[in-house]
């Protein structure tokens, strides 16, 4: 049986100012996230099988008993973002978010803390349409072990995570119409 928790929190405060002839829309923020998660018992069974002439699967008894102890994964932090307006066509983005990352489970722990960036900039060369390109970097949950592993359960570190994105958007007769690679 497996049973799953998540609470999810978020305080923000925004506001605007002009400078220099550019609009800044600023963002400061705190978010946090916490799920907690009992997988239970479980068992790992290889059984040969033929599509055209199935084979009636025994049954089995979970490898492991369900452990009363819950996984627990914190991820909370800062952060603060600044959309800057730069004319009539040009848009950037640029921010920060400070990443406290917890990841406790029956067998392992762990822990990391990092701050990461985001930049964007985007040109719209017409009312409803514009060219992107953006940037931004995160944390991404490692996972556990395999059943078959030697560490098995083992929490994983977490990974950083980066994403680049260039595209286009444009609004038409009614339908956005988007593409990015």
């Amino acid at each position: 049986c497996q049973d799953y928790t998540n609470r999810y929190g978020r305080a923000e405060v925004a506001g605007s100012f002009t400078l220099g002839g550019t609009t800044h829309d600023v963002t400061v923020g705190y978010a946090a996230n916490q799920r907690e998660q009992t997988s239970g018992a479980f068992a790992q069974y290889t059984q040969p099988q033929n599509l055209y002439s199935p084979v009636t699967l025994v049954q089995q008894f979970p490898a492991l008993p369900a452990t009363s102890t819950r996984s627990r994964i914190h991820d909370r932090g800062f952060y603060v973002f600044d959309r800057i307006a730069i004319g009539e066509r040009w848009l950037a983005t640029v921010g920060a978010r400070f990443i406290d990352y917890t990841n406790t489970s029956p067998t392992s722990r762990y822990e990391a803390s990092r701050t990461t960036p985001a930049a964007s900039i985007a040109y719209r060369f017409a009312k409803d349409a514009n060219v992107y390109a953006s940037y931004i970097e995160g944390f991404e949950e490692g996972g556990q072990a395999p059943l078959t592993a030697v560490n098995a359960l083992q929490t994983l570190p977490a990974l950083r995570t980066r994403q680049v994105e260039v595209g286009a958007k444009a609004l038409w007769q009614g339908l956005l119409l988007q593409a990015s690679l």
